[in-house]
């Protein structure tokens, strides 16, 4: 059977299997080994916990003669930084970091070695004719890492590919976001799932500045880009964006038909595709609105007329000029005061307790 990149097949059913329940993968082991298109050299294919992938050299190496930032474990069927499975005795190692067609900067020493015999390996397959060596082009670890995604037959290559924002990190798209198809295998037909990923409600359009590629200084702004950024979702629902599963196969069993097609977001690979402008086109629809389920009206508040005075009533009908409780307690007073005042002078003011007759003082 012909081998697809990343080690799946070009066409044809996959043979039947199952996978554990239990695992984070949902990838089959036996269709995610394969050769590096640079170096013709056997990889493994695993799946991160973040959802990307990573190719791993095949076998285990002594956690203690490789340097820490090569170190991966393989734990459940997925893959994650660091050595701790087997009591952190072994571990294994990303094959870009020794792979031959690489450029590589700041390679440990202690690697050199198995990059030689890897190195060796590839000649000995050119010389034998069984592995054809790519053109001469600039190749990163980071680029062989995750390489672009493999065209689909007979289909014409993407005029737009849409980039995906989720946790601070960006991932671009083979497609535009709303075309981006689930890679799992589906049940009835024994074909790649024809359902897509795109929901409207779980992410929005929004502008950010265009990244700098790692192991590049940020000299000059890049200017603005759109990106498809998912709105804070639990962490089930955006996983399923980073696994490229639809919401029917998100929490099934159904093992992956083809390889992953979202890669890390590149400004200098990726620059033809990307967005100074809004997509459209993703506009929500504005939800009818239902007059029994409106809120009730904001009551008509009266303004209390005395001066300098903001207290306010909502009690409908109330008489012009109304007052509230303070100034009409000040108008009383007042209005008191006033009619003293005014009393004549004849008037005779109120006997004291002392002066009351059969009193004395």
């Amino acid at each position: 059977m012909n081998q697809a990149p990343f080690g799946f097949p070009a066409g044809g059913r996959l043979t039947a299997t199952r996978l554990d329940p239990w695992s984070p993968s949902r990838t089959l082991r036996a269709h995610a080994t394969g050769a590096c298109q640079r170096c013709g050299n056997p990889i493994e294919w695993y799946d991160r916990a973040d959802g990307g992938r990573i190719p791993l050299l095949p076998g285990e190496f002594p956690a203690a003669r490789v340097p820490g930032r090569y170190r991966w474990t393989v734990e459940g069927g997925s893959a994650r930084h660091g050595s701790h499975g087997r009591i952190d005795k072994f571990c294994r190692i990303p094959h870009p970091a020794v792979c031959p067609g690489v450029q590589h900067t700041g390679l440990d020493p202690v690697l050199e070695p198995l990059l030689q015999a890897l190195a060796v390996r590839t000649r000995k397959m050119i010389d034998a004719g069984t592995f054809t060596a790519p053109l001469a082009e600039d190749t990163d670890e980071d680029v062989a890492q995750e390489p672009e995604p493999a065209p689909q037959p007979d289909a014409p290559a993407p005029a737009d590919r849409h980039v995906l924002a989720w946790g601070g990190r960006l991932r671009i798209a083979p497609c535009p976001i709303d075309e981006v198809r689930c890679i799992a295998l589906d049940d009835e037909n024994g074909e790649r799932c024809e359902d897509t990923l795109f929901d409207l409600a779980e992410g929005s359009w929004e502008q950010i500045p265009v990244p700098t590629p790692r192991g590049r200084k940020n000299t000059r702004s890049r200017g603005a880009m759109w990106v498809w950024e998912l709105a804070p979702l639990h962490y089930r629902d955006a996983l399923r964006w980073m696994q490229q599963r639809c919401s029917v196969h998100h929490d099934s069993d159904a093992p992956d038909a083809v390889a992953p097609e979202f890669v890390e977001f590149n400004a200098d690979r990726h620059g033809n595709f990307i967005l100074r402008h809004r997509p459209y086109g993703f506009e929500r629809p504005t939800p009818a609105t239902d007059p029994a389920a409106a809120p009730p009206a904001e009551p008509v508040r009266t303004v209390c007329s005395g001066d300098h005075c903001t207290n306010t009533t909502v009690v409908p009908d109330v008489e012009a000029g109304w007052l509230c409780y303070a100034c009409a307690r000040t108008g009383q007073r007042r209005a008191g005061v006033h009619r003293r005042w005014q009393q004549p002078d004849t008037a005779q003011p109120r006997p004291r307790p002392w002066q009351q007759e059969g009193q004395q003082p």
